[in-house]
């Protein structure tokens, strides 16, 4: 089966990443680790492992990614997995450090 590699850029802060696509697939299904195709006021963005975080998303979507998308105030998203990174060992990792850091381990 026949494979191509396209660049991909995040909608919000311009990082730019590698999907593999390999036969008829969705590009969703070939974006890079962690990055998300997010439907945000019905239009599809794709946001990178840090703008498409189920954490830009906790209790409406993110003042950084309203402004970075220029979206109004009352937007609206379409997310179904707000922790779909829970078993991600690396995001782990960085929970247990911020909460050493702010003092939520004691």
């Amino acid at each position: 089966m026949s494979s191509r590699t396209i660049k991909v850029t995040c909608a919000a802060c311009g990082a730019e990443g590698e999907a593999e696509i390999t036969g008829i697939m969705e590009l969703k299904d070939a974006l890079p680790r962690r990055w998300k195709r997010r439907i945000i006021n019905h239009h599809a963005y794709i946001l990178c492992d840090v703008c498409g975080h189920p954490v830009q998303f906790t209790g409406g979507i993110s003042p950084y990614l309203l402004d970075a998308l220029n979206l109004p105030p009352n937007a609206t998203c379409e997310i179904e997995e707000i922790d779909d990174f829970k078993g991600d060992p690396e995001l782990v990792t960085w929970r247990r450090w911020r909460r050493s850091k702010s003092g939520g381990d004691k």
